[in-house]
């Protein structure tokens, strides 16, 4: 390629804009962005949870408390899984499962619990190819902001000592969030809690990621144990 071609107005934009994005000029740290993924999480990822929780809308307090409820439980696994050099990969994929959850949920109005995930990772491709059909491009371009957002910020680097202090203080917080949350509305969430207790399952990605730890637990990877005959003294009755 000759110096003429290098110095096309196009080339030259695409270099400037290349060099504008590796700047990346809103910096933060990783503790503000995973806060600011579980608040999208809330927000934007739990339509159909929101849907079952306030039929009629409820009162202030009430959508308060289950706000900040689910902020919460989402901040506490965030701050879990998302750590240092892995934290865009993590939240990217997180937010694309929430996005591909919440369009399945909706379109064949499903809960995803444990049986759900140990039904999905015993599905073959030819199933899964059926059922991911050209609907789903819009619950992911619908999520390409927040994706954006993950990747366009810049995280500021810091000392693992730091890092692991800060990430404890969140921790701290998100519990403390949690709890005001839940005492905000304790007697209508206990209700809510014994009587509905299938809503939980809608809310995503918090109900992939606990059931994928009992499908784990239950299942652990490795070889495969061996089945163990049960009942082979049983007898038909007359």
């Amino acid at each position: 390629m000759n110096a003429t071609a290098l110095e096309h107005p196009a080339i030259l934009q695409l270099e400037q804009g290349l060099v504008w994005l590796r700047s990346r000029p809103i910096a933060m740290r990783a503790e503000p962005l995973i806060l600011a993924v579980a608040v999208y999480f809330s927000l934007f990822g739990n339509a159909m949870f929101w849907k079952a929780a306030l039929p009629d809308g409820g009162q202030w307090l009430w959508r308060a408390s289950l706000f900040l409820l689910i902020t919460a439980a989402h901040g506490l696994l965030l701050s879990v899984l998302a750590w240092p050099r892995i934290e865009r990969v993590v939240l990217t994929m997180l937010i694309l499962l929430s996005a591909a959850a919440g369009h399945y949920m909706s379109a064949y109005g499903i809960y995803i619990d444990a049986g759900m995930v140990r039904n999905v990772l015993n599905t073959d491709w030819r199933e899964a190819a059926d059922l991911a059909g050209a609907d789903m491009l819009w619950p992911i371009l619908a999520s390409a902001p927040a994706i954006a957002m993950v990747w366009f910020v810049r995280l500021r680097p810091r000392r693992w000592t730091h890092a692991l202090q800060a990430r404890t203080l969140l921790l701290l917080a998100m519990l403390a969030l949690g709890t005001a949350g839940a005492l905000m509305s304790f007697p209508k969430l206990s209700a809510f809690v014994r009587n509905e207790r299938e809503v939980r399952y809608l809310v995503t990605p918090a109900n992939i990621l606990v059931s994928l730890a009992k499908v784990v637990r239950d299942d652990p990877p490795g070889r495969a144990r061996a089945l163990i005959p049960i009942g082979e003294d049983a007898r038909q009755l007359p």
